[in-house]
């Protein structure tokens, strides 16, 4: 009996809050600490990470989309991955979530080298707007209202960020709604292509 009870309290002991974190949440640290180096500590360190759109380093097609341009704005795109994590986290897997983020930043990276027109560009966006689509899209009978709200939100802000560029700089620099919108028509395609391969099982 006491041997028992030595047992379970050990378990119990081991049962951290670290230990019962999924894979998913370590690629969630991973993007935050990708967040942490690119963050705009000063602007030459910015600069460094960004997409020129006339001379790109190797490394941007990954780094531009978690570069930010102010301090603002990395915290705007923060807690968005908090909230979608909060919301959708729970029905993702890793492999799921970092299939995802790659074919979105994949897409906008193609987008960027051959139809881009602004100088340069930065910035998590596009990817909440791709995660927050096909997370929607895939888990709307579960979470009907919710990914109704996201859904409307996201036509919305796309469609207000395209149509009234005006009101578009909000972080010092221009939201590039074209990039937030091949995001957003990614998580489309990716639910449709999921959609198919499951009807034609």
């Amino acid at each position: 009996m006491l041997l028992l009870l030595k047992k379970e309290w050990r378990q119990r002991k081991g049962d951290t809050f670290i230990s019962k974190l999924e894979p998913i949440h370590w690629f969630a640290v991973l993007c935050v600490v990708l967040f942490l180096v690119c963050a705009p500590w000063a602007t030459e360190w910015t600069q460094l990470w960004v997409w020129n759109n006339s001379q790109p380093y190797p490394w941007s097609v990954l780094s531009a989309h978690f570069a930010h341009w102010s301090w603002p704005h990395f915290w705007t795109n923060l807690c968005a991955l908090i909230t979608f994590l909060a919301i959708y986290g729970r029905y993702l897997s890793a492999r799921s979530f970092v299939t995802y983020c790659l074919a979105i930043i994949i897409s906008c990276d193609v987008y960027l080298h051959f139809a881009y027109e602004r100088a340069f560009y930065l910035g998590f966006s596009s990817i909440l707007y791709g995660l927050f689509s096909i997370a929607a899209l895939i888990h709307f009978k579960t979470t009907k209202v919710i990914s109704l709200a996201v859904i409307g939100f996201l036509i919305f802000k796309s469609l207000s960020q395209w149509l009234m560029p005006i009101d578009n700089n909000l972080y010092g620099i221009a939201v590039a709604s074209d990039v937030h919108i091949v995001g957003m028509l990614t998580g489309v395609g990716l639910f449709i292509a999921i959609t198919v391969k499951q009807a034609r099982i």
